[in-house]
């Protein structure tokens, strides 16, 4: 009985292998009737050469969170119920690729008579959490850097970093946040905020890029802010015998320190293609 409705199912076109969304007939056309997503974890199918390989990556699986299935939804250029292209879904698989949480995309299609077609969408974790530190030493003094970053917050796409800086003459922190998509997938908003001895420097900026043929505008605005000291110099060209000893020593080659200097910037921009 079961072998008979499985051949049934198939002559009839119930059941057929998705078609890559490249091999598609230039001229398709199809409503979307449903859209089944599968998320692979970051290290699934990576090649393992020692037993600790095997126990780290099954480790990093178990730490990482993976997109969410609505993430990737939303991501996407069209929806279900949508009249689509094979354009349309080449365009869609091209932006799920070019996240950065995600190793890869592929967009799949089946058909099933009378119902619309089905897309497949399978995409590839990244791992996302990445520490980073620098040391360097300029004279007797020692300056440095240490962060993280995480570029999948919590499965959802965004991205956060905090990192603390020493330099020659200040030392502060920085925190940076980016939504690729806070509304509809196609929404941008970043921010950051720095902080120093010497002052701060934020900016924000909200943007919607062209994502797709079909669509005809985009734009971008953006607000920075900042306040700090800055330091001016004699040139050492200038200096004469006088006060050479002391220019060799950090002294007299300060000309004038400004504080407090205030920066504000709104920028504001319109494409039309």
């Amino acid at each position: 009985v079961f072998f008979i409705f499985s051949l049934v199912s198939y002559l009839s076109g119930a059941e057929k292998t998705p078609v890559a969304v490249y091999d598609l007939p230039h001229d398709m056309a199809a409503q979307v009737d449903s859209i089944m997503i599968q998320v692979h974890n970051a290290f699934d199918g990576s090649r393992v050469n020692w037993d600790f390989e095997e126990s780290l990556f099954k480790l990093g699986n178990r730490l990482h969170v993976n997109t969410r299935d609505k993430i990737i939804k939303k991501h996407l250029l069209f929806a279900e119920g949508d009249q689509v292209t094979r354009e349309i879904l080449i365009e869609s698989e091209m932006n799920l690729r070019r996240k950065n949480f995600l190793a890869d995309a592929i967009i799949e299609v089946e058909e099933r008579l009378g119902q619309g077609i089905v897309i497949h969408v399978t995409v590839f974790d990244q791992w996302s959490t990445t520490p980073g530190t620098g040391l360097k030493r300029v004279g007797n003094q020692v300056t440095y850097w240490a962060g993280l970053s995480e570029k999948n917050l919590l499965g959802t796409g965004q991205s956060i970093s905090i990192s603390f800086h020493k330099e020659l003459r200040t030392k502060g922190a920085t925190f940076y946040y980016l939504n690729p998509g806070a509304r509809t997938g196609d929404l941008y908003f970043s921010t950051y905020y720095t902080k120093n001895d010497d002052g701060f420097s934020f900016g924000s900026a909200l943007s919607k890029p062209i994502l797709s043929k079909t669509q005809k505008h985009s734009f971008f605005a953006s607000y920075r802010a900042s306040s700090s000291s800055m330091w001016h110099y004699y040139d050492g060209n200038s200096i004469d015998g006088e006060n050479s000893t002391a220019f060799n020593i950090g002294e007299a080659n300060l000309l004038a320190e400004f504080k407090d200097v205030s920066k504000r910037t709104t920028t504001l921009g319109l494409t039309q293609s």
